[in-house]
């Protein structure tokens, strides 16, 4: 079949066919280069970690030092079936990363079975033309915040939980399974803003990850680790987190705000 449009004669089979054969070529290119680069190495009996250089070695190394701090630390507010699932981590330097749409402006992230790390440099193209450079501060806490979403995920309670105590709890734990003497809780917003969803795209992560962890902390240092636990490991059945905090506190929402903004 040929049409003639103005003086130039179009195969239209044949420029299918190029279009067909352009995309596959672009689907294998995008796809096909990326995984064979991948080397394994097993730190734990259920976390395998996928790396692609050998500068990524220091970190698995820290990773596989402090997985049992980290179990030690986060068992206080998990049951021990939630770490029964295998893990698989993917370390992705710049010339992976730039692939990753979700590693844009991000040091990692956690999704099914799967941790997500970016370990170097990852130049952001803008929409506007113009680049910038961000590089990941702290890849080992990475692993660790995004560890105990795995595990919050295992509870089977991710959507049940709001996302300042999901993120505030993750920030915790990262920070108490390093050990960073030197870290100090900190706190910019209040309370109400942090629980209020649509005020988590007004402020800056930095801020409400910081709040929130310093929100966890407070009700610890009230209630005990075992409110947190409670709280997880109850709001399942309740299907109310407001609810199963009220009862494990034994006070109004009210009065919670009231002592957490103390």
């Amino acid at each position: 079949m040929r049409y003639n449009f103005g003086k130039k004669p179009i195969n239209l089979y044949f420029t299918g066919i190029c279009i067909f054969i352009f995309l596959c070529l672009n689907f294998l290119l995008y796809y096909g280069t990326e995984k064979p680069q991948y080397k394994k190495y097993k730190v734990s009996n259920n976390i395998m970690v996928c790396y692609s250089s050998d500068t990524q070695l220091s970190l698995i190394k820290n990773i596989e030092k402090n997985i049992p701090n980290f179990i030690k630390t986060s068992s206080k507010y998990f049951t021990p079936t939630c770490y029964e699932r295998n893990i698989t981590i993917y370390l992705k330097n710049k010339n992976t990363a730039k692939r990753d749409k979700k590693l844009l402006m991000a040091s990692g992230y956690s999704i099914d079975n799967k941790i997500v790390i970016l370990t170097e440099k990852n130049i952001i193209d803008l929409h506007n033309g113009n680049q910038i450079t961000y590089l990941n501060p702290d890849p080992l806490k990475t692993f660790f915040h995004e560890y105990t979403h795995q595990l919050i995920n295992a509870s089977n309670v991710d959507l049940l939980l709001p996302i300042w105590f999901k993120e505030g709890l993750a920030e915790y734990i990262s920070h108490n399974t390093i050990q960073d003497l030197n870290y100090e809780y900190k706190n910019s917003l209040n309370f109400c803003i942090i629980t209020n969803p649509a005020n988590w795209n007004l402020y800056s992560y930095e801020m409400l990850y910081q709040s929130s962890e310093f929100y966890i902390h407070k009700i610890i240092s009230i209630w005990g680790t075992s409110a947190i636990y409670q709280i997880i490991n109850n709001v399942g059945e309740e299907n109310d987190f407001i609810r199963v905090f009220e009862h494990i506190t034994n006070c109004k929402f009210e009065d919670i705000i009231n002592r957490l903004n103390k």
